[in-house]
Parts: C-alpha cells; sequence; structure tokens
C-alpha cells in the first residue's frame, strides 16, 4: 500500500475517501463503480474547476493496488450535512411542530439552506461543452433497477422527452453532505453525475431527497426527529430562495419530480425501505401521466 494513504475520512456507497500526504486526498472506488464512471467523474471535476467554481483542485486519475482512485485537494471543514446534525441541539426537546419562533431561529439570509440554493445557481449558470447529457443519464438511470417494470419505463422514458431541453450545467447530486464550509466560504464536491441539461432537475432532486430520505440506523434518534419536523420548512425555505433569484415557477420542478424519483431507485446508497417510498410516489404519479 501507497506511504501517502493515510486514514479514511469519508466514505459513501461509490467509495471511500482517504488522506493523501499533507493536503490531499484520494478517492477510492468500490468494485461496484467502474473505470467509465471514474473517468466521467474526474473529467467532470475537471470542467468544474477550470469554470471557476467553488469545488476543489482535481490532479490525477490512479490505479492503487487494482482499485480505481482519483487525487485531488484536501478540503478541511464541516459538511453542511454535519453542521445541519448539529443544529438539532436547538430543539432536542420532544416538538409536534414548529413556532414562528422556531421558523425566526432557523431562516436567516447566509444559512446553509439558502446557500445551497445560490451555489446551485451559480452552477446552473454555466453553460460548458464536452459535458454528459443530462436527459441520456436520467433514460441511463431509469432503465438499470428492476424495480419498476417495462412498461412502466417506456411510459416515463416518453414523458421525459415532453420535458424542455436546456444546456446548463447541473451538479446531479445536490444532498447537504456535498456542500462543504471552508474558511467560512462553501465548497462543493462529488461531481460523478455533473449532466448538461434543465437545472429543475437539480432543484427537484433536492426537494426528493429531503422529502424522502431515510437516515442511516445509527443516525441519533433525535436528529431523526428533527429533520421530519423541519423536512417542509427547509424546502419551503431552499425553494423561496431559488426561485427568488433565478426566476424559476414552482411548475417547472413540479414537471421534473417524476423522472428524478424514478432515476434515483438506481442510486446504491439509499436503503430498500426509502425505494419502497419512491416506488409508491412514483406509481401515483404515473396514474396521471398518459
Amino acid at each position: 500500500m501507497n506511504s501517502l494513504l493515510g486514514k479514511c475520512i469519508g466514505q459513501g456507497g461509490c467509495a471511500e475517501v482517504f488522506e493523501w500526504g499533507e493536503d490531499r486526498a484520494i478517492k477510492l472506488f468500490r468494485s461496484n463503480i467502474d473505470e467509465y464512471a471514474v473517468n466521467k467523474e474526474y473529467n467532470n471535476m475537471v470542467v468544474a474547476w477550470k469554470s471557476g467554481l467553488p469545488t476543489y483542485r482535481p490532479y490525477e486519475r490512479i490505479d492503487l493496488d487494482g482499485r480505481l482512485g482519483i487525487i485531488y485537494e484536501r478540503i478541511i471543514g464541516q459538511s453542511f450535512m454535519e453542521r445541519f446534525i448539529q443544529e438539532d441541539i436547538i430543539f432536542n426537546d420532544m416538538k409536534s411542530n414548529l413556532t414562528e419562533e422556531d421558523k425566526k431561529l432557523l431562516d436567516c439570509k447566509d444559512n446553509d439552506i439558502r446557500t445551497t440554493a445560490r451555489i446551485l445557481y451559480e452552477i446552473h449558470q454555466k453553460s460548458i461543452d464536452g459535458m454528459p447529457n443530462q436527459i441520456e443519464d436520467i433514460k441511463g438511470n431509469i432503465s438499470r433497477p428492476a424495480y419498476l417494470s417495462e412498461e412502466e419505463k417506456c411510459k416515463i422514458y416518453n414523458y421525459i422527452d415532453t420535458l424542455p431541453i436546456k444546456n446548463c450545467l447541473c451538479h446531479g447530486d445536490p444532498n447537504p453532505g456535498n456542500f462543504i464550509m471552508r474558511d467560512d466560504k462553501p465548497v462543493i464536491i462529488d461531481w460523478m453525475d455533473a449532466a448538461t441539461g434543465n437545472p429543475a432537475a437539480d432543484i427537484a432532486q433536492y426537494v426528493i431527497m429531503m422529502r424522502y430520505a431515510v437516515l442511516p440506523p445509527e443516525t441519533p434518534q433525535n436528529f431523526v426527529n428533527y429533520l421530519h419536523l423541519i423536512r417542509e420548512f427547509v424546502i419551503d425555505m431552499f425553494l423561496d430562495e431559488y426561485m427568488k433569484i433565478s426566476g424559476m415557477k414552482y411548475e417547472e420542478i413540479q414537471q421534473w419530480m417524476l423522472p428524478m424519483i424514478a432515476a434515483k431507485l438506481h442510486a446504491d446508497a439509499i436503503c430498500d425501505e426509502e425505494k419502497k417510498t419512491l416506488i409508491n410516489v412514483l406509481r401515483e404519479k404515473l396514474k396521471y401521466i398518459s
């Protein structure tokens, strides 16, 4: 094993992240991720960094003892998810709803939810050649899971073909774990699912994640309770900020809910309970699609 390899500093369904020397990190991919996907993420990282977006600098792809990896600038800071979990200390007593006082305490101009919306808007202002195609990626993700019948998949594909096409850079995975606060400035990471397409898909994906996410079993119960309490308030804050600065209409976001729910079913990182919920929601929406 390479002497530069340090301690594990993060992991997910696709990879583990380790320290790499003094100021770099290495993302080592699991066996369920092929070379095409690794190359795609590296290329997306290069494009994002060169375009001047607030992200980390990629250095090189590597094969380390049979595992594919990417070496990049190490970001020292807390993710928005970590910061989010800390907020539950404010609400560590059981509540059935949020008071107006609670909402004022949670909502402010520069909180992480509104910051997330502003960063995504900054990303969406870029139009970059050579990026993957969003529609092709979404359809590819929908084609993989066995949860849906071929008839259901075809119905979703036909629906996707009616949606408005745009040529904006989209992150593809805007969850709070991919936003890190470094020296009071936000940095966005994990560009594997980035593509060129319609920003409303990113926004719909954030709403889906916040509304339906099932947290891992090791998550402290007080935070699970806290999340259930504030899910819809967080979504409202996020949409308020993004629609205000972008001019996007709520109806545009709603159009993308069905395909983004279907695409999310392929993700390794979500549990069976969450997938069952998403399937039920998806099938309810399909009733209204001709």
